[in-house]
């Protein structure tokens, strides 16, 4: 460290320092002195941050790199063997180098460095390991010759560590890292690795503590000095300084933690996703099993793709890289896409959902549609996420008032859950980045710690508020505000003239749905009834009936206490026959009782949030059309004589997509680059290709060129020639890209196969 240390005086003015080396025997030692206090730092220090954060401290910026040799008796040793080596007991350091780069090498302790070149020598183990610094004098001392050495491919980093708690000292460490060349340092080690006397890496340590500790000391005193300079040139200025430092200390700290609790998260997808992988390769013989695996390997795929996204959504935050899009949307759209979303995981983990609005009379707004969708999506995913099965998870949309002279409404959305609750101390902090209450190793429960950072800010990037309520052990609310301006009532809804003035009756358990219901039927034209009953819904259309004045439309819930919808459609149906809809409320999936539904005499479902345009269109098409019999109804699940070209440069892409396009029936032709597929839709009929698949990142020609290549061409079918890019592109910019440059929709990777096969049905024309 002599290098280290005169580039360290040269710049202090010759301050002197006092301070006090300690050395000790072994690394277990100077590892204990340094928990119990007894000590400042230690140095050196091999440990990566995993295994520091095991032992309760810090480690520094890597000082140098130092190389690792394996003493064989003889021949090669293999790194990708599973070998066995001896290793000092006291040298943990070494220990943790074998653990973290060479896993599957088996560890043998000894007493001392002097057992482990006997039991080499003795053909014991396969070999033992030393930094390359320390070698040489092991070899020299133990007098033994015939032994081989062996460079390892990994190098071992050395540094400083520090207690936790002294967060001070490591940035200061870290400076003096920053500071020094690393040709000081390098040269330093190259000297004592090369020195003819017998030395070690320790001796090396002990004999330049005083330097270490007084070069460290001397930079401190050189802060200090140019620290005081500067406060008498500018006092605000050194205040923005320590509230800066402030912050980058909390910064740094919940980076850190973020670190330690990353390693541990997404270790735990990629454990699952390799060894189920391998476990399915053995098994190919038992389907059951197989699928079982599957399974399991796709669902830790889809929480470390979920990770990587968290991850990838805060540095865009923070570097300024996300901009707000506005446009006018349809709320109804957004909250059945929500819902659409959500569905899979509120029915995997068997949750009561609940999901309605509160006097939403301006349904048009104008807002980052997407946005909007990641926060409300982000808040109900962590109430799906800490709420047990059998609970209960909602959202609630509310309409403040009406709109201002200026077009503006406020909208209240409310997101809750019956789940495990927060702290009251946690809840005020839930808003930090890396935050979390406990981390998955304690919980079990995964995440990042990002997922309300984020929605945090893109609430405030639209001019939000965002508050939370919680309980331990009794759920949490969210509740998210936005002030929208109110769109043109592009959806406006009238009056139908076939319902005008007839009357109509509501059963549902809940009285704001029914309050909601009633308004939207009033301004359809009919006069409403309602019960919150199913037994009594079905009492007063048989009083109506029978008393001459029948209900001519019926909206029942499909989850009442006392009685199922459908059995009380069964139960109406039986009473006043077949001509007057009956139509079915739920927040649910309803695909599962459909058919049983339909033969009991629903004549169509409504899925909640009901809006006003949602109850419009039902029934209006439910008096407009004459209801078709449920096997008559034509339903297409495949797409025979539908043909794609797929445009996809990676071999393993092209084949995942190629299954699941043939096992819906659809003909593939596929291009490995943009520059082929220009030229077989060049050379190909009009009409021959239903859709395009375009890949963005390809060789040769990517997918915007190929694009802008594709849609000024002179032929009939181009225009409508649906063009959809299918990209590991997946953020707002990148979709807005690929708008520009001609293409119809983007679908981000990994291939989503619901995704996929949605798209598709939408655009395909056979």
């Amino acid at each position: 460290m002599n290098d280290f240390l005169s580039i360290a005086e040269s710049c202090l003015y010759n301050a002197t320092l006092e301070f006090e080396p300690i050395a000790f025997s072994n690394a277990v030692e100077l590892r204990v002195a340094l928990q119990e206090g007894k000590i400042d730092c230690i140095f050196p220090a091999y440990f990566d941050r995993y295994s520091a954060e095991q032992s309760q401290m810090y480690v520094t910026k890597s000082v140098a790199g130092t190389s690792m040799i394996a003493l064989v008796n003889g021949g090669r040793l293999n790194e990708n063997d599973e070998n066995v080596v001896a290793i000092y007991e006291n040298s943990i350091e070494t220990k943790l180098y074998v653990q973290n780069n060479y896993p599957s090498w088996t560890v043998v302790g000894t007493d001392s460095e002097e057992e482990c070149i006997r039991m080499v020598r003795r053909g014991e183990v396969d070999g033992t390991v030393f930094s390359a610094n320390r070698v040489d004098h092991i070899i020299q001392a133990s007098h033994y010759d015939g032994l081989m050495s062996i460079t390892l491919s990994s190098n071992a980093s050395v540094s400083f560590a520090v207690q936790r708690k002294n967060v001070h000292l490591l940035h200061i460490l870290n400076q003096v890292i920053d500071v020094v060349p690393d040709s000081a340092i390098n040269g330093a080690l190259t000297y004592y690795a090369t020195a003819s006397k017998s030395t070690t890496f320790s001796d090396f340590v002990k004999d330049n503590m005083f330097a270490v500790l007084a070069g460290i000391l001397m930079l401190v005193v050189a802060f200090i000095i140019i620290g005081v300079v500067y406060l008498k040139k500018t006092r605000e200025a050194a205040k923005e300084v320590r509230e800066a430092l402030i912050v980058a200390e909390h910064a740094n700290q919940a980076k850190t933690n973020f670190l330690n609790n990353m390693s541990h998260d997404i270790r735990t997808p990629m454990n699952a996703i390799i060894g189920f992988t391998s476990l399915a390769a053995t098994h190919l013989d038992n389907k059951k099993l197989l699928e079982d695996y599957l399974k399991k390997i796709m669902t830790s795929s889809n929480h470390l793709l979920s990770l990587i996204n968290d991850v990838l959504d805060m540095s865009r935050i923070e570097s300024g890289r996300i901009k707000i899009e506005e446009q006018e949307s349809h709320l109804s759209t957004v909250m059945h896409d929500l819902r659409n979303i959500l569905q899979a995981d509120v029915n995997a983990k068997r949750l009561n959902f609940l999901i309605d609005t509160v006097e939403v009379v301006n349904e048009d707004i104008v807002c980052d549609k997407l946005r909007l969708n990641q926060v409300l999506l982000n808040c109900m995913s962590n109430a799906i996420k800490f709420t047990m099965p059998g609970g209960t998870v909602g959202i609630r949309i509310m309409q403040k008032g009406a709109p201002d002279l200026d077009g503006f409404a406020r909208y209240e959305f409310v997101v809750s859950d019956t789940g495990i609750g927060m702290s009251k101390e946690f809840a005020s902090h839930i808003f930090e980045p890396f935050t979390r209450e406990e981390s998955s190793t304690v919980n079990g429960i995964p995440g990042t710690g990002l997922g309300m950072a984020i929605t945090k800010n893109i609430v405030d990037m639209m001019g939000g508020n965002i508050s939370v309520k919680s309980k331990k052990g009794e759920g949490t609310e969210f509740t998210i505000s936005f002030r929208f301006k109110v769109g043109e009532n592009s959806h406006k809804v009238t009056t139908i003239k076939k319902l005008e003035g007839l009357r109509a009756l509501v059963a549902d358990d809940n009285m704001d749905t029914c309050a909601s219901v009633t308004r939207m039927l009033e301004v359809i034209g009919m006069n409403l009834e309602w019960t919150m009953s199913g037994k009594e819904a079905v009492y007063k259309a048989k009083f109506a009936y029978e008393g001459g004045k029948p209900y001519k439309a019926f909206i029942i819930d499909w989850l009442m206490p006392d009685m199922n919808g459908v059995e009380v459609v069964r139960q109406i149906r039986n009473v006043i026959g077949e001509d007057t809809p009956i139509i079915i409320l739920t927040a649910y999936d309803w695909t599962e009782i459909e058919e049983e539904a339909r033969k009991a005499g629903v004549t169509a479902f409504c899925a909640k949030p009901l809006f006003s345009l949602d109850l419009y269109e039902v029934l209006n098409a439910s008096v407009e059309v004459e209801s078709v019999p449920y096997n008559e109804v034509k339903r297409n699940t495949h797409f025979e004589g539908g043909r794609i070209l797929l445009v996809e440069d990676n071999d393993l892409n092209r084949e995942i997509a190629v299954t699941i396009l043939s096992d819906i029936g659809i003909q593939v032709e596929e291009a490995e680059n943009g520059k082929v597929a220009v030229e077989m839709i060049r050379s190909s009929v009009p009409g021959y290709y239903g859709i395009v698949l375009m890949d963005i990142q390809m060789p040769v020609m990517d997918g915007y060129e190929a694009t802008r290549l594709i849609r000024p061409l002179d032929r009939p079918d181009i225009d409508s020639l649906p063009i959809i890019a299918v990209s590991a592109n997946a953020f707002e910019e990148d979709i807005m890209k690929s708008k520009e440059a001609g293409m119809n929709e983007h679908i981000a990777k990994p291939f989503n196969r619901e995704k996929l096969e949605e798209v598709i049905s939408r655009y395909m024309r056979l």
